[in-house]
């Protein structure tokens, strides 16, 4: 049979969507707001079946409405706190758009992508939390304690420094919809992240699974820990960020390893950033800094079935000065699953006045390596004298 050649005209189609909204805000009592809208979707589409003629789409209407408010706690202080104030900020959005359906002239059109058609009416809650501690005034050494004996043409009076405010935790949750028309929670995991001044850099975060599947497609309530990263820092200041983001690599079924580049110039980890180059100020002398990070990632066990294995890994990077000329900066990552180390980096910093030496070694689980020595004019980075070896499994 011979090959049949099918000439067809070029399909052409085209939509165009618009929306409109209005509202305002309204305050009522202190900070409780209300914000109520409406808004009107609709849209055109055209194509070769309609001639390129437009064809409009029945305009969809929705009605919404946030309220927003800040409810206040106090509490008295103890030992160096003055007062403890709790700041509770819930958060109400409620939506409502009733169904509408397109003709069928519109539904048998190719290439039609219709405003969602089916009735919606829900409502979202959002949470946050914030615990404040207003500390008590430290006393001026320069003005004293006692002021009030003071000649009138005397130097006038400093003003009272500025109670000084501590967060103890501020809590922010994700937020919780639920959906009037299916009479469920649509929401199926929460989040939690909880941060505080009290340790530097502290950061707690907890995703929940909030339902478990049953059979024949049922759920039921029941709390479920499917992640937790906990990090924080010590020291005078922090030193993330100095390696870069160790998790960027991939998962190899016992944790995190780094990013291996393939490259055609050989290259086997990626470049460090910048601090690795940049030299320490001179004269100045850094003290020690610590920052850790905990790492928990779990899955939903089903009955019936093994349960699926967890990832635990911690991550940590030290940095400090042992002279005013010499810096050394340390990250690694430890799998507490497999038990062992999962990659190292080392650092090493001579300031040498007008040129600074660098020494780098990197290694991987799988045991490839890689040692670089660089020396670098200060004043011109491009003027280097370096050395790389690199091995590869």
């Amino acid at each position: 049979m011979a090959d049949t050649l099918v000439l067809a005209p070029k399909v052409q189609n085209g939509q165009v969507t618009w929306r409109t909204s209005v509202g305002y805000q309204q305050r009522l009592i202190g900070s409780t707001t209300l914000t109520p809208s409406v808004n009107l979707d609709g849209s055109l589409f055209r194509s070769n079946e309609t001639d390129l003629q437009f064809l409009r789409a029945p305009t969809r209407i929705s009605v919404a409405a946030n309220l927003n408010s800040d409810v206040y706690g106090f509490f008295p202080g103890v030992g160096p706190i003055q007062r403890i104030r709790h700041k509770f900020s819930p958060g109400f959005s409620w939506s409502y758009s009733p169904e509408v359906k397109p003709s069928a002239e519109l539904e048998d059109l190719r290439g039609f992508r219709p405003v969602e058609a089916e009735e919606q009416h829900r409502l979202t809650l959002t949470l946050n939390q914030t615990f404040e501690a207003k500390l008590k005034p430290r006393q001026d050494p320069e003005s004293g304690a006692d002021t009030t004996g003071a000649p009138a043409d005397s130097t006038p009076e400093r003003p009272a420094p500025e109670a000084r405010k501590l967060t103890l935790m501020a809590i922010r949750t994700s937020s919780l919809t639920y959906d009037f028309s299916k009479g469920e929670l649509i929401t199926d995991r929460i989040s939690n992240s909880i941060t505080s001044d009290l340790l530097r850099g502290l950061t707690l975060r907890l995703d929940h699974d909030l339902f478990e599947e049953l059979e024949g497609g049922d759920r039921r309530f029941s709390l479920f820990l499917t992640q937790l990263n906990l990090n924080f820092s010590l020291g005078a200041r922090s030193v993330g960020g100095i390696f870069g983001e160790s998790s960027a690599g991939v998962s190899r079924g016992r944790g995190i390893v780094p990013e291996v580049r393939e490259f055609e110039d050989g290259e086997l980890f990626e470049e460090p950033p910048d601090e690795f180059d940049r030299p320490t100020d001179r004269g100045s002398r850094q003290p020690w800094s610590l920052s850790v990070d905990y790492s928990l990632v779990r899955q939903r066990p089903i009955a019936g079935a093994e349960p699926p294995p967890s990832r635990q890994s911690v991550r940590a990077n030290f940095g400090f000065q042992p002279t005013k000329n010499w810096t050394l900066r340390w990250r690694t990552q430890y799998d507490l699953e497999g038990r062992e180390f999962v990659d190292q980096a080392l650092s090493l910093q001579r300031d040498l006045h007008r040129w600074s030496a660098t020494f780098e070694f990197l290694q991987a689980s799988n045991g490839n390596f890689l040692f670089e020595f660089r020396v670098n004019l200060n004043d011109m980075r491009d003027i280097k004298l370096d050395y790389r070896q690199e091995t590869r499994g």
